[in-house]
């Protein structure tokens, strides 16, 4: 397999990848866990095609989802994705990555929306309630432009 360049993944993340916040809210605590993450998957047959991203991308980890199996499905229906929760690594190397290399559709408006999330996360020193609000707000407007 050749070089792939930056346009083709993004094309490929229109499709098939996905911007995201986990945000929960601790019982019992006054915390709460907030995870971005982009993810990227792909069939099993195409985990090199997913190694190659990662790479042009210069991080993530590759999982191999084997959830698919539990569904009835075999072997060849197995999912693998790239995933990137590194907050470094998402600012400093994904960002770039697409205002480089841009997205055109709906995905588009979810990564602008990414984008400010993870500028709301690096602003913060202590979690209050208004960042935290900020961040559901951000969080609730961004599920319009996901794929679940």
């Amino acid at each position: 397999m050749g070089k792939i360049s930056g346009d083709f993944i993004a094309g490929l993340v229109e499709g098939e990848g996905c911007f995201s916040l986990n945000y929960n809210k601790k019982a019992g605590s006054k915390t709460n866990s907030l995870r971005p993450m982009f993810s990227i998957g792909l069939i099993i047959r195409d985990k090199k095609l997913l190694e190659k991203i990662q790479e042009k991308i210069g991080c993530g980890t590759i999982y191999h989802d084997k959830s698919h199996r539990k569904r009835g499905y075999d072997a060849t229906h197995d999912v693998v994705s790239l995933r990137i929760y590194n907050k470094q690594d998402l600012y400093y190397k994904l960002i770039p990555f697409f205002d480089k290399y841009q997205l055109h559709g709906s995905k588009r408006i979810a990564f602008e929306i990414f984008k400010e999330i993870l500028q709301v996360i690096g602003t913060m020193h202590n979690k209050t309630g208004k960042e935290n609000d900020k961040l559901l707000e951000l969080k609730n407007k961004m599920k319009n432009y996901v794929d679940k």
